[in-house]
């Protein structure tokens, strides 16, 4: 077994584990309040109640075949997202309707990837394998937003395998939080010595059927949480948009969709982001958590005025566990709004 393969194994041991100690945490309180319940109940129906021993004993079975089943509820649970993650990758096709799309660009095939923590969970041939089934698409351009790989001595092969796709515009990427947490200097020198532009706080200008593009990379903040977050992609995403030209269509590349929010005062008609992976939970499409945080942009296809996102799931995982939120690699149509059916 070499070094790859041990440490693949050791993450899923660890994660089954984790899920098991979940599983029991969630599940005792619940059972505890079953048992708490059962005993209640057979005290206060013993006490007014001549047929009090039947009644006890039906719902004391009840009730225990309750406490049975919180725990194996849990774990079932844990189970079914534990084979979600590690499902087939969705590549979804997703028409994009804009009212000013550039005549040049009505057609325009965009394929995004994101999060793939390439190195515990997710291997290069599992990215391989996805490369495959994407070629026959024959995207125009592909981007990259964030935590491409978890073990950085896999990132320059990652991106020689992304570039092998030749789409006509190019492959470019942008930064997520993991390229810090991992090492930001060697992620700097993979990109500058490989096939695939990094973006950050910066931008490209592209052409498409006479039509201009203006692409543009946000910084990631690298922290989960800090206060000047609105103010630093404000600054970010300015200085990624500075050179853009009024008439371009202006695509932006934020790891974290909260970007979105200032992307949408700008009027950057598309901003692509990943980082939250849906929460983990999605329910019809969206997030679960969707309710909770509706400024997060947590999964999906999200409009604001005339500037949409679209948060994938991400392709990846540092946590392989999954409820009714798959991996997803989606494609993106561009049409003109009239165009729509």
């Amino acid at each position: 077994m070499n070094a790859t393969e041990f440490m693949s194994v050791s993450a899923v041991v660890s994660t089954l584990v984790s899920l098991f100690a979940l599983a029991i945490f969630f599940a005792l309180p619940l059972t505890s309040l079953a048992h708490w319940i059962e005993d209640r109940l057979e005290a206060r129906v013993s006490k007014h109640t001549p047929e009090g021993e039947s009644l006890n004993l039906s719902r004391r079975r009840f009730l225990r075949t309750t406490a049975v089943a919180f725990p194996a509820m849990f774990m079932t649970a844990s189970a079914s997202g534990f084979a979600q993650a590690f499902g087939e990758i969705r590549i979804p096709e997703i028409p994009l309707q804009f009212k000013h799309l550039p005549e040049g660009l009505r057609g325009l095939k965009i394929l995004h990837f994101s999060d793939f923590h390439v190195g515990y969970y997710i291997q290069l041939h599992d990215v391989a394998k996805l490369l495959t089934r994407v070629a026959d698409l024959k995207a125009d351009l592909v981007l990259v937003t964030g935590d491409l790989a978890d073990r950085l001595n896999l990132l320059p092969e990652l991106l020689e395998m992304l570039a092998s796709l030749k789409p006509p515009l190019g492959v470019f990427a942008s930064l997520g939080n993991h390229e810090y947490f991992r090492g930001i200097k060697t992620v700097r020198k993979s990109f500058a010595a490989g096939p695939v532009p990094l973006l950050c706080n910066e931008g490209a200008r592209l052409s498409w059927n006479g039509s201009s593009i203006y692409l543009g990379g946000a910084d990631d903040p690298q922290r989960m949480i800090r206060r000047d977050m609105p103010e630093f992609f404000e600054a970010s995403i300015d200085a990624a948009m500075a050179d853009a030209p009024s008439e371009a269509f202006k695509i932006l590349m934020s790891h974290r969709p909260t970007g979105f929010t200032h992307a949408a005062h700008l009027g950057i008609d598309l901003t692509l982001s990943g980082h939250t992976h849906g929460m983990q939970i999605g329910l019809n499409g969206r997030s679960l958590f969707e309710n909770w945080a509706p400024d997060k942009f947590l999964w999906g296809h999200y409009e604001r005025g005339a500037s949409q996102l679209y948060t994938s799931s991400g392709a990846g995982h540092w946590f392989p566990v999954r409820l009714g939120c798959p991996p997803e690699a989606p494609l993106f149509i561009l049409q003109r709004s009239e165009e729509a059916v």
